[in-house]
């Protein structure tokens, strides 16, 4: 007699990182390597599986190319000056870091609104006595 219960697929859950973003992994592999000609794929690539060993290199390839593609359209990243190089590949720097919007004070002075007092209506009809 078979046990049902043991044929059943066993549902995991997912394991979390233990590591940063990968875009937050290059940011610090280009803050880190400063070079005036920009930091190649391979070397941020290198600097990524020295510094965070729970990264698995064959799924850092993928999500490396993923990271500088959105990198570069957004101006993270940029090429450096005389750059010919195409696609995810050469040499890169960083660009504009998006900034932290500051949180705006609420402006106590304005003036505030009076309130109406409502009157109250008189009814039309007479009351019965």
């Amino acid at each position: 007699m078979v046990d049902s219960a043991s044929s059943k697929p066993v549902m995991t859950t997912k394991a979390v990182a233990s590591h940063p973003k990968t875009m937050d992994m290059v940011v610090e592999a280009l803050t880190t390597l400063k070079d005036r000609k920009g930091i190649s794929v391979q070397a941020i690539k290198t600097y990524i599986l020295t510094h965070y060993t729970t990264v698995s290199p064959t799924h850092l390839t993928s999500s490396l190319r993923r990271a500088l593609k959105t990198g570069l359209e957004s101006g993270m990243l940029v090429r450096p000056k005389d750059s010919h190089a195409n696609g995810v590949s050469g040499r890169l720097r960083l660009g504009k870091l998006p900034q932290k919007p500051e949180k705006k004070s609420v402006n106590k002075t304005t003036p505030k609104k009076k309130a109406v007092k409502k009157t109250p209506k008189k009814d039309k009809k007479p009351k019965d006595k």
